[in-house]
């Protein structure tokens, strides 16, 4: 009994590292909005490719400790971005100067879609249907999904949903 015992709690510690290494936590010094407007201002400027300082580096080993080396770093002294992968899938961090995660982008498989978030995106366009990738966004206190919904001889248009299924914005892919 006392081995069964220590076993399953081995096995949910290990489950809970796991989590945690995947999910990591985004910071809330800055708010919702401030964050939009870091992130709208770095895709506004000019930017270039830097490595890395020590504070981002370490920061970034513990918020995604299963990352592939060769992660390429961009800043426009504000902020920094990170694009990188882990495993097979493509991810996007954003960091402020002090290595506050401030933002973080997953592609996940469109069967990994909430089955809310899905059916929202459904519901939205019924004449279109998902791709195959999307993304899960973590943003301040939000967790959010972006999702390209193709239909044949169409403009495909991606839809932004909140993890409740509310549509948050709709724009066509040009």
């Amino acid at each position: 009994m006392k081995a069964k015992t220590i076993f399953i709690l081995s096995a949910l510690l290990i489950i809970s590292c796991t989590t945690t290494a995947q999910n990591p936590v985004v910071s809330t010094v800055h708010s919702d909005s401030e964050i939009t407007a870091l992130i709208q201002n770095f895709r506004q400027s000019r930017t270039r490719e830097v490595s890395p300082t020590i504070v981002l580096a370490q920061r970034f080993q513990q918020d995604f400790p299963n990352a592939r080396r060769g992660a390429d770093w961009y800043t426009n002294n504000d902020v920094f971005k990170v694009e990188f992968e882990v495993g097979r899938r493509d991810f996007t961090a954003f960091y402020d100067q002090d290595g506050n995660l401030l933002l973080f982008r997953q592609e996940i498989r469109r069967s990994e879609l909430p089955a809310v978030v899905r059916t929202a995106a459904e519901n939205a366009l019924p004449n279109y249907r998902i791709e195959r990738d999307a993304y899960r966004i973590v943003k301040g206190t939000q967790t959010f999904y972006k999702i390209e919904m193709e239909r044949f001889r169409s403009n495909d248009i991606i839809l932004f949903v909140k993890s409740d299924g509310s549509i948050m914005e709709r724009m066509p892919v040009f």
